[in-house]
């Protein structure tokens, strides 16, 4: 399995100038083996990395919008509340709460009634804006960062299937905002409870 696992575990080992780690992943009780495949850029950025699977700062910021998207309008949510939920650590959603504060799509609140709550409606939040905000710039291939980063940049028949690649995976992650997404959710939601409901029945 190939994966970048986290943009801090991406950056630790770049100081280690490896291009291939292992480590394992012991969760559920099962050894899983983790493969990270390092592209370097030319100023060693974290976030200017390739990649073609979504990190977990992604997934995680992802569910957690999600989770924002799907509460009444202006109601500001715990970092508790969203953790406990969404099955996050709370000292990395603290994290990931803070990057998407500086995109300024989520607002936090001090105080008594601090938490968090959506800068802007749901309807105008996409998955794109979301990823981006903990991840940097979407980059299918290294040759899609900057000029000169691949050395066979303009000489390469697979660079234009790269770029129109990128464009419609762009396009798909665009296509739907937070608001619809959090229909769908619930949606999806009810249909299983009522056929929970059901073989219950029977």
């Amino acid at each position: 399995m190939n994966i970048i696992y986290s943009c801090m575990d991406v950056k630790y080992f770049l100081k280690r100038k490896r291009r291939v780690v292992y480590f394992f992943l012991d969760k559920w009780q099962i050894k899983t083996k983790i493969i990270l495949n390092i592209h370097y850029t030319s100023n060693r950025d974290a976030r200017g990395i390739a990649m073609l699977q979504l990190t977990r700062d992604g997934e995680y910021a992802v569910r957690a919008m999600l989770f924002l998207a799907s509460q009444p309008e202006g109601k500001v949510s715990l970092i508790s509340e969203i953790s406990e939920n969404q099955a996050i650590p709370k000292s990395y959603l603290s994290k990931i709460m803070q990057h998407l504060a500086r995109s300024e799509l989520v607002r936090s609140r001090r105080g008594a009634n601090g938490g968090v709550v959506l800068a802007l409606p749901a309807s105008e939040i996409t998955l794109r804006e979301i990823i981006e905000a903990v991840a940097g710039p979407i980059h299918l291939n290294i040759c899609l960062l900057r000029k000169g980063e691949c050395p066979n940049n303009g000489s390469c028949s697979i660079t234009p299937l790269w770029e129109e690649a990128q464009r419609r995976f762009i396009e798909v992650l665009e296509s739907k905002t937070m608001a619809q997404l959090a229909e769908e959710a619930e949606a999806i939601h009810k249909k299983a409870k009522k056929a929970h409901l059901s073989k219950k029945r029977h």
